[in-house]
């Protein structure tokens, strides 16, 4: 091709040729160069001619490593590069294989602890569902015995009832006996009134114009000179120590009739007891009635 160098097939390639950093000549094999030929030329050159000896070259290493030969020196270095490459690779290798096993080792960690954290709640959800059911269990169990209590309160509350309505009346019919005790005591301890109980018995019991009347002797010091009590009876007042003091007794040919305070009282407490005992009877008949009428009804 024009414009490229032609390249002559006689050229014979230089093998073995030591080469320097100055100008130098190269020598071919088989011919003699001149000693002087840097001098001639005028050219500063280290070129030694080849029947000389080398200058020993120092590169660092001992004396005994500069004297080998170039190519085992090649050849060491190339082995020692193998070894330090391959001792690298595996080095690489070996960080990279940890360093994969232990991402390997993290990754399991976690799929490892999520699995148990979801079994650990599942056995834990079960778990405090079956203690939310037992507990709930005695709740009911609790209630419905507090059910059961409460239902046989409603059934005996009526008798409850009644029996505190007949205590209670036991007691109000002792207070107004007391209370009624105490007005009658007091009003029968004047003269007044002791006078008015006098002519009440009179018109409604006596017939008889004539008949005597027994006081306590306290009264019988009252009345004894005072004025008969009716001008149509005649009567005389009669010392008793028997009779208490605002009682009387009347006492005629054909009747008697005892006005003394215990005897009026005792005769009160008699009807009172009287009247509640009609109404307890009537009470407990009417409760047998109900009761009845309920096992009928739930036969």
């Amino acid at each position: 091709m024009k414009g490229q160098p032609t390249v002559k097939k006689n050229m014979q390639v230089l093998r073995d040729v030591l080469v320097h950093n100055h100008v130098h000549t190269l020598h071919r094999p088989g011919r003699t160069v001149e000693k002087n030929f840097a001098v001639k030329n005028k050219v500063d050159s280290d070129i030694r001619p080849l029947d000389s000896k080398p200058a020993p070259v120092s590169f660092g290493l001992p004396a005994t490593q500069n004297k080998l030969p170039l190519v085992d020196r090649y050849e060491e270095g190339y082995l020692a590069g193998k070894i330090e490459g391959r001792a690298q690779a595996v080095r690489e290798v070996g960080e990279k294989l940890q360093a994969e096993l232990d991402a390997k080792r993290e990754q399991l960690f976690h799929e490892a602890y999520k699995l148990g954290q979801q079994q650990g709640f599942a056995i834990g959800q079960k778990e405090g569902l079956a203690e939310a059911q037992n507990v709930a269990a005695k709740l009911k169990e609790n209630l419905h015995q507090q059910l059961v209590r409460f239902e046989q309160v409603l059934v005996n509350l009526p008798v409850q009832l009644d029996n505190y309505l007949r205590d209670a009346e036991d007691e109000l019919v002792a207070l107004s006996f007391a209370a009624i005790t105490k007005i009658l005591g007091e009003s029968l301890s004047s003269e007044t009134a002791i006078r008015e109980l006098i002519n009440s018995l009179v018109k409604q019991h006596l017939t008889d114009t004539e008949f005597s009347v027994h006081l306590h002797p306290d009264d019988y010091a009252l009345f004894s000179s005072g004025e008969n009590i009716t001008s149509s009876h005649q009567f005389r007042w009669v010392s008793d120590a028997n009779i208490k003091l605002g009682g009387l007794i009347i006492r005629s040919s054909e009747q008697s009739l005892d006005a003394r305070l215990d005897f009026q009282i005792e005769v009160l407490k008699q009807g009172l007891l009287q009247a509640r005992n009609l109404r307890k009877n009537k009470s407990l008949h009417e409760h047998a009635q109900a009761m009845m009428a309920a096992t009928t009804g739930i036969a």
